[in-house]
């Protein structure tokens, strides 16, 4: 009877310290598994905050860039700017050099009577500092988003991302309008290509991409997702509460 009562005892004692054992396993389970997530959401968010920076030094500085050319062009006084013939002359060499300088692909000004002035890849083949384009090419610059926008907001715009039609890959226009003693000149235009943006976005380990204000992708760690369009883009940037021009988001898409 002693016997078998100790052999019970035995087994209970075992019993419970299998128990207690799947417990502290269950336990360092789940604390584990908390502390994990808790890492990956922590390290998650990081790469948003470091996305949110670069997107937020980029567009300063490109908008810090396209007002400083437009301050330097409304320096000249008015005779200098108040005809074509005059801007070509005297805003045209300065185009090429603020371009090439700032590694811009294009930068321009449109004028009231739809000719865009500008400096580009295709003055650069002719080996010329600018030329004029407008309506000997069936283009008007006033039709274009940028400049229509830019002159209806009175200050600098920056347009929705687009696809440069040479290498496939995304750009902004920066436009700024231009007055000289109240006088309207024209829509200053700085075209970026974003490759540079891009690069640091391949460096970021994790899906994270931008949002510009029409819900398309203009920066992202997945190149594949570029330029498309997507319910549930536009979905993620009507959730959050901020009106800004662009968004930084990570999820798995």
């Amino acid at each position: 009877m002693v016997k078998s009562i100790k052999t019970k005892i035995a087994c209970l004692v075992g019993a419970l310290m299998v128990i207690a054992l799947l417990g502290i396993g269950l336990i360092t389970f789940f604390v584990t598994r908390s502390n994990t997530l808790e890492l990956a959401a922590h390290t998650q968010a990081n790469n948003v905050k470091m996305a949110d920076a670069i997107i937020a030094d980029f567009m300063t500085t490109n908008f810090k860039a396209t007002q400083e050319l437009g301050n330097m062009i409304l320096e000249m006084p008015y005779e200098k700017l108040a005809t074509q013939e005059a801007i070509m002359q005297n805003v045209g060499p300065m185009l090429r050099s603020f371009r090439v300088g700032g590694n811009f692909m294009s930068a321009g000004i449109g004028r009231e009577n739809g000719e865009l002035i500008v400096s580009d890849t295709e003055s650069d083949k002719e080996k010329i500092s600018h030329y004029s384009y407008g309506k000997a090419h069936n283009y008007d610059v006033r039709t274009r988003d940028w400049y229509i926008e830019a002159k209806k907001q009175n200050g600098i715009y920056i347009s929705p991302a687009y696809e440069d039609t040479l290498t496939h890959l995304p750009c902004f226009t920066f436009a700024y309008p231009l007055y000289k003693d109240g006088k309207f000149i024209g829509i200053l235009s700085l075209d970026l290509m974003l490759e540079q943006l891009q690069d640091h976005f391949n460096a970021i380990p994790v899906n994270v991409f931008a949002l510009d204000s029409i819900h398309v992708p203009f920066a992202a760690s997945n190149k594949e997702i570029l330029l498309k369009e997507n319910e549930n883009f536009k979905a993620l940037y009507a959730e959050t509460a901020n009106k800004v021009t662009t968004k930084i988001f990570s999820l798995t898409m």
